[in-house]
This record gives C-alpha cells, structure tokens and sequence, in this order.
C-alpha cells in the first residue's frame, strides 16, 4: 500500500504545480518575467509588445528594473522591439525644442548617441526633429492629455518619474530599444527605466 501513496501523492504534486498553482500566481496578478538583458544589435530578430499586460521577450535570470514603465503604454503593437533592455550614453541634443512634454504627458528629447552606439539609428532619426539623435521617451510624466486613439487608457500606471534634462546635458540611459510603428519609423528608447546624469 506504501507504494500506491506514493503515486497518488506525486499525482497530487504534479496536479497542484501543473493547474493551481498558475492559476494562484494569475489571480494574485504577480509580474511576469523580466525583460531579458541583451547587447543592442540591428540586426536582431523583433518582437511587438503585447497587449495583455505582459513584458515583450520575457526571460529569466535578470532582475526586473524597468519600474513597471510598461504599464503605461497601452498600445504596445505600435512599437517594435529592438532590444527590451539596453543602456547607452550620450548628449541631450536641442533639435526643433529641446526636452519637454508632449500631450500624452511623456518626457521627449532628441539624444546624441556615444559613437558607439551610432547604429541604433536609421535614416528616419536624420529629420530635423531627431536631428540624427535616438528619440528618448521618459512615458507619463504628466497627465495623459493626448487626443490621439493610439494615446487613449496610456498612462495608467505608476511610471518612475524623471528630472528635465537640460540641452547639452550627459546621461546614461537605460530603456526598450524600438522602431516606432505609429510614426515615421524612427528609432526611439521608449520607455525609459532609468535616467542619470553622468
């Protein structure tokens, strides 16, 4: 008899771990696993963010520090995913008006690249609105005020919250590498997870 409770108890086991403890986990709406941390390249293969609340190229092994900025987009397919995590250096640049907030209430700033991260750029980031810097989108640091459908039920969240960069200013950079989709098809750091003066 030892032998049949045995089996039953590992039956039980199996059960619990396969079907209720990923029900439990859901219910209890934990996060789900962190961006992976991997080194930009362009050519690399691309994901669309979802919409259901998830982190795009989930991946274990890495501590989760992009302070729940996802949250705050809710129309993640308009962004193409490069890397979901990178760090780059380099200058605010002024371009038509220098760091300030657009209607979605998103910190925005053209961002002089350090030579090497200059691939990250393509043909789009050369307008005079990037003037050949990475745009960089710090996302709800204001009141979402967009008219725009793709802006709408954005900033529902508890983004971290960034100082204005002067022109001219150096920082470090951490963020989501991405073509944006909804616009020209610029490249962007969007969202930011982090911002510091170096």
């Amino acid at each position: 008899m030892g032998s049949l409770d045995s089996i039953v108890t590992l039956v039980a086991v199996f059960f619990a771990v396969k079907y209720v403890l990923p029900s439990f986990l859901n219910a209890a709406n934990l996060p789900s696993a962190p961006p992976s941390d991997r080194t930009p390249k362009q050519k690399t293969t691309r994901t669309t963010p979802t919409n259901d609340g998830t982190k795009p190229n989930a991946g274990a092994g890495n501590s989760d520090n992009t302070g729940g900025n996802w949250d705050c987009i809710t129309h993640k397919e308009r962004l193409q995913v490069i890397s979901p995590n990178v760090t780059v250096t380099g200058t605010v640049l002024g371009s038509s008006t220098g760091p300030h907030f657009a209607p979605d209430g998103d910190l925005v700033f053209s961002f002089k690249l350090d030579p090497q991260y200059k691939g990250m750029v393509n043909a789009q980031n050369n307008g005079s609105k990037y003037n050949g810097g990475i745009w960089v989108e710090g996302v709800c640091q204001k009141a979402n005020k967009a008219p725009e459908a793709r802006h709408k039920g954005d900033c529902k969240c508890s983004p971290t919250k960034f100082p204005t960069p002067k022109v001219g200013q150096r920082l470090k950079i951490t963020g989501a590498h991405c073509k944006d989709l909804g616009e020209d098809g610029h490249m962007e750091i969007h969202p930011v997870f982090s911002m510091e003066p170096i």
